[in-house]
């Protein structure tokens, strides 16, 4: 394939999976905003780790950004990683 196009298909890839990541992380966001309150963010944390895939990725990124705080702009939270 031409690079190009690869690109351009990348791109559309990221793209849908941040429209997935986007709601599952306003209901985790919440969530996680009662767990702070109730003194039980590492159960929260543990649950969005257990998201798989590149949507987890988006989903984690989104979550901890808003939770903690600060978080890098290059940083990329795996499968099963959590704070």
């Amino acid at each position: 394939m031409n690079t190009r196009v690869q690109r351009l298909v990348r791109m559309a890839f990221s793209a849908v999976e941040f429209v997935i990541a986007v709601p599952l992380a306003v209901v985790f966001i919440a969530l996680g905003w009662v767990a702070i309150a109730a003194g039980r963010y590492a159960d929260t944390s543990i649950v969005v780790a257990h998201i798989p895939f590149y949507v987890g990725e988006h989903v984690r990124y989104l979550y901890y950004k808003a939770t903690l705080r600060r978080v890098g702009c290059r940083v990329i939270f795996k499968y099963g990683s959590f704070c």
